[in-house]
């Protein structure tokens, strides 16, 4: 006999961008995001974090290169389904956030590596270290092949629950685990057409 299972998941978000031009090479700003997660155990989080970015190259050349460095420091705030591995049922914590991107578009197609660490001020043992690779190639007008790889080593899921996960939880990753790396990848195509321009409004914190 088969055992079959059924899962009810339910996740919301929202998040808001407001940048301010600082000269050829700065950008300033701020961002904040609200979140909603049974998968991550959280009953609401908000996140608030002032943003500053340097762009070695100049903006004005963002649709050939970019290397950029942002940095945010700000505020967590978040509420708990259920208690966690900490015996929590909120958080109130500061966290930083340093991430180094390198983008250049040629006739060939583009490339964008980008390293990201974060963590948190109260314990600096909690952090989070990531790594994303993307590369688009051109095979013909219009129609291009693509590639990405990613790492990410996790050591700040502070939300993980503090009960056991039964049986079923496990099997259909219902809630978050923890887990000391996650690696994906994948190969696709796609095909575009009109100006390389035709979205580039204001480059910074694009990346």
């Amino acid at each position: 006999m088969t055992d079959s299972y059924v899962s009810t998941n339910k996740d919301f978000g929202i998040s808001g961008l407001l940048v301010k031009s600082a000269g050829e090479h700065v950008g300033i700003g701020g961002i904040g995001a609200a979140t909603s997660s049974l998968y991550s155990n959280l009953s609401r989080q908000f996140i608030v974090a002032p943003t500053i970015e340097y762009n070695f190259y100049k903006y004005s050349d963002a649709s050939r290169r970019q290397l950029i460095f942002r940095y945010s420091i700000g505020y967590e705030h978040s509420d708990y389904h259920e208690p966690t591995i900490y015996n929590k049922t909120n958080d109130r914590l500061f966290l930083q956030n340093l991430k180094i991107g390198f983008r250049i578009m040629e006739k060939f197609g583009s490339v964008d590596a980008s390293l990201q660490g974060s963590n948190y001020l109260q314990n600096f043992s909690c952090f989070d270290l990531g790594a994303d690779f993307r590369t688009n190639i051109k095979v013909c007008r219009g129609f291009c092949v693509n590639a990405n790889f990613s790492i990410q080593m996790p050591r700040n899921q502070m939300s993980l629950p503090g009960s056991n996960l039964t049986t079923e939880e496990q099997i259909i990753g219902q809630l978050e685990m923890q887990t000391d790396y996650k690696l994906s990848g994948g190969i696709g195509f796609g095909f575009s057409f009109g100006s390389k321009n035709n979205n580039t409004v204001n480059p910074r914190f694009d990346f």
